[in-house]
């Protein structure tokens, strides 16, 4: 991910967990749309989430960007381990593409470097007032009896949580996991190159001590190809998801394949090649999308979306 102009910004996102818990989320965009959940404080314990219009923030929030800052997406994490483990995602999204800034570090033992401090304070200072009222009203409006209309508005307040909630994988159990959702650029990050590195490591390995043949698998390029299979196939499974779509799509479209290929076979080598030349399109079809498309916007049956 490259630099992204400063004036072709459209929309900033800052999201910070602590110790695994959603705390902080607050997001602008160019069309004046303004989300906020909690606070950056290490006190603060208000996860409730609002949402609403400020218009002209997203210009005043990017006044606090140095043109720098665009230029650093990475990951990055500190040793230290003292205190709280802090989590922070920065995602600034333009015209020429995203730039994502993952941040880690215990609390006790680091914080934020000081350009992020201070687009992190610009943010809450823009959006301290807003939210506070916003959240009065809120409980306000929980005190009343509530009318059918504002139930749905509270419905989606409520979503809000679910996004800040939506960060990517985690843990083991998440990246084995064939549930959930993933984005794009974290398929890629988290599942498509570096299994793909691991396998290509199993040949090199096989090669390097004499063990495969170019005609002939290694015993090491075999192992490093079955321990892939499971996590591959739990990304491809939360990168379908992520279109709305089952895993089960996979076979659905094999099986009736193969059933025309074995007809085929048998009957025919015009329906044999059909059954091939159909599932490898499907096939092809379904694994550019896994890199290419973007998945559905807002919740799906699978769950929120994706944070990245």
């Amino acid at each position: 991910m490259g630099s992204v102009p400063k004036d072709s910004i459209t929309s900033v996102r800052l999201s910070m967990r602590v110790d695994g818990e959603p705390h902080f989320l607050v997001s602008f965009d160019s069309e004046g749309r303004v989300k906020r959940m909690g606070s950056s404080a290490l006190s603060s314990d208000d996860g409730r989430v609002a949402s609403g219009h400020l218009n002209g923030t997203l210009q005043r929030l990017l006044e606090a960007v140095p043109q720098d800052l665009l230029g650093r997406a990475g990951v990055y994490e500190d040793p230290g381990t003292t205190g709280p483990r802090c989590q922070w995602r920065v995602e600034f999204e333009g015209g020429s593409g995203p730039v994502r800034i993952d941040l880690t570090y215990h609390a006790g033992s680091a914080g934020l470097p000081p350009a992020i401090a201070t687009l992190v304070g610009r943010a809450e200072e823009l959006t301290e007032s807003w939210y506070r009222k916003a959240l009065a009203d809120q409980e306000a409006a929980a005190a009343a009896p509530v009318p059918a209309d504002v139930r749905v508005a509270q419905a989606g307040a409520d979503s809000g949580a679910a996004v800040a909630s939506g960060h990517a994988i985690q843990t083991i159990g998440d990246y084995l996991s064939f549930k959930g959702r993933i984005g794009r650029m974290d398929y890629i990050m988290l599942y498509g190159l570096p299994l793909t590195a691991f396998s290509f490591l199993g040949g090199f390995a096989d090669g390097f001590v004499g063990l495969g043949t170019e005609s002939q698998i290694g015993p090491m390029a075999a192992a490093a190809t079955l321990i892939s299979i499971w996590p591959g196939m739990a990304g491809w499974a939360k990168r379908l998801h992520d279109f709305d779509m089952s895993l089960w799509v996979v076979p659905g479209v094999i099986l009736p394949c193969g059933v025309l290929i074995g007809i085929g076979v048998a009957l025919s080598p015009w329906l044999g090649l059909a059954g091939a030349v159909i599932g490898g399109i499907a096939i092809v079809l379904l694994t550019v999308a896994t890199y290419a498309w973007p998945g559905t916007k807002g919740s799906n049956r699978f769950g929120p979306a994706p944070i990245s």
